[in-house]
């Protein structure tokens, strides 16, 4: 098994404690470049379709795992994780049409997993359709 790390500012304080842990359960581990541009997405206000939204989405190939759930971005993980406080988030029904749970059947090859993270989901209705960047900054 493979691991790929995102060096964002907070995680790069801890990286002597990561390569520890991977190397102590003998899992290879490989690291992203530092990222310092982090971006959020915001409605341009065209009304986009689902389709357009997943077209420009920069975390659709960054799977997410929590639990035993394993979610096409982290921004889907986030609006449900997050439901109760944000004006945008998913509940039960769409977080299962998004996610795929691993203590399910899953084919021996895993392709279904893939496959179903090929398309954009009804959640990407909840995101925007326009990328706003800015520098990653922390309190101190």
């Amino acid at each position: 098994m493979l691991v790929q790390i995102s060096q964002y500012p907070p995680t790069r304080d801890v990286m002597d404690e990561i390569i520890y842990t991977f190397t102590e359960n003998n899992i290879m581990l490989s690291f992203m470049p530092p990222i310092d541009i982090f971006w959020e997405y915001v409605d341009s206000g065209k009304h986009a379709s689902r389709l357009e939204r997943w077209k420009i989405c920069t975390n659709k190939n960054c799977h997410f795992l929590h639990e035993s759930n394993f979610y096409p971005c982290p921004t889907a993980w986030v609006k449900y994780e997050f439901n109760d406080r944000l004006p945008d988030g998913i509940n039960d029904d769409e977080n299962k049409s998004c996610s795929y749970d691993l203590n399910e059947d899953i084919s021996d090859d895993g392709w279904d997993i893939l496959r179903k993270f090929d398309k954009p989901f009804s959640v990407c209705d909840k995101c925007g359709d326009a990328i706003n960047y800015f520098k990653w900054e922390t309190e101190k």
